[in-house]
């Protein structure tokens, strides 16, 4: 990828403008070279081989799998890692659904473990306290950008207990985390680690795409092939169930065309994130994002805790209405247990960190089509909130 001083310098030159209209020229580009050159828009194309191999020289040179989608990564995960019928896969109590559903593709069991306060990972701790002699693996999610701070300690815990770790790295491509004395990118660190860019990840493409990354040469070779049908000859010999999950060709010129941007992009990005510690970092009813220590984030929403959080996002949600490129939301508004998903299994359990943040979390708008303008507006807004507040009381 470009260097970061390239990249600043690009910026100066053509502005974030001109930076994404190259961006949407070179995918538009792309796409046509791929309807001219191939006919094989889902079967064994070239682009989606030169995707994984772009893919992997960014991720420590480590084989991947190109696939549909994020889900299916993690449910290949399971596949190849041997996770089945009878063995319980501990996931965290906050985050996307498909974390915990994945388990049960696989007819496997997901324990809840509580997070994290300071960046919304799953706490090793509260991992250790759930493993049993069903347990087989462990799910880590690296959320928002932020990688997850309890990373080494969970692979202790794993290799302590014998347990595989997947690494769901969907919200944070690009990320790295400081560990056994060097810098490591998310996604390599576990025995598999999963990717999405599909809609609303920090790095998409037009939809759809996932990727694999298997270390052990072993399971890369089963992941291929149950990713197609089961085939290990096509048409002729099938030694296991599969099912399609490749990426097709067009989406994966795509995100081909796309890969030497997202540096701009998340340059862009860090430079807003700045201006929002800049503007809120003296209202203390806000708690802004973890940065720095051990890891190197990526920003794919900037989510802060903030008290009386309900009222403030009705406040913005109704201030941005005649703005609808600004949105305020809440990420996971819902304790992952909970879930009728789940048959009312771990109703009882307590997750008090999970509880605590789901009263407070909030996503503030974020995106590469935003300016600082845009970013000052939201901030005053905020400050105006709380001014008001304290006003009325």
């Amino acid at each position: 990828m470009t260097s970061p001083r390239g990249r600043s310098a690009l910026w100066r030159l053509l502005g974030r403008r001109g930076v994404l209209f190259v961006q949407d020229f070179s995918v538009a580009s792309a796409v046509l070279r791929s309807l001219v050159r191939s006919t094989e828009y889902g079967h064994r194309g070239s682009e989606l081989s030169r995707l994984e191999n772009s893919l992997s020289l960014t991720l420590d040179g480590i084989p991947v799998v190109g696939l549909d989608s994020g889900s299916d990564a993690l449910v290949l995960a399971l596949k190849v890692l041997g996770v089945g019928v009878g063995d319980e896969v501990i996931v965290p109590a906050f985050g996307c659904a498909v974390l915990a559903s994945s388990a049960l593709w696989v007819n496997a069991q997901p324990v809840f473990a509580d997070v994290r306060k300071d960046d919304y990972g799953i706490d090793p701790d509260a991992v250790e306290k759930k493993i049993t002699e069903r347990t087989k693996a462990i799910i880590v999610a690296h959320l928002f950008g932020q990688p997850t701070g309890g990373m080494e300690k969970i692979m202790q815990i794993a290799r302590r207990h014998n347990l595989v770790v997947i690494e769901d790295a969907a919200q944070a491509f690009g990320a790295h985390i400081h560990i056994a004395g060097e810098w490591r990118g998310v996604g390599t660190l576990g025995d598999v680690g999963c990717f999405s860019f599909t809609f609303g990840k920090p790095f998409t493409g037009a939809g759809k795409g996932g990727a694999l990354v298997v270390k052990d040469k072993r399971l890369q070779e089963r992941a291929l092939q149950i990713r197609s049908y089961g085939a290990k000859e096509a048409y002729i010999n099938y030694p296991e169930v599969g099912i399609n999950m490749k990426l097709d060709d067009i989406h994966a010129s795509i995100l081909i065309a796309k890969l030497p941007f997202y540096t701009y992009v998340q340059e862009h990005q860090e430079m807003l994130a700045r201006r929002y510690r800049q503007n809120l970092s003296t209202i203390k009813e806000i708690l802004l994002p973890q940065e720095g220590g051990n890891s190197k984030r990526i920003w794919h929403r900037y989510v802060v805790r903030a008290k009386d959080r309900d009222r403030l996002l009705a406040f913005l949600k109704n201030s941005f209405r005649s703005r609808p490129r600004l949105r305020a939301f809440i990420p996971y508004p819902v304790l992952l247990p909970s879930f009728l998903l789940f048959g009312g299994a771990h109703m009882n359990e307590i997750f008090s960190v999970t509880e605590e943040i789901l009263k407070e979390i909030i996503s503030l708008p974020l995106a590469d089509t935003l300016s600082l303008v845009d970013i000052d507006l939201v901030c005053k807004l905020i400050t105006d909130f709380y001014r008001q507040n304290k006003w009325e009381k």
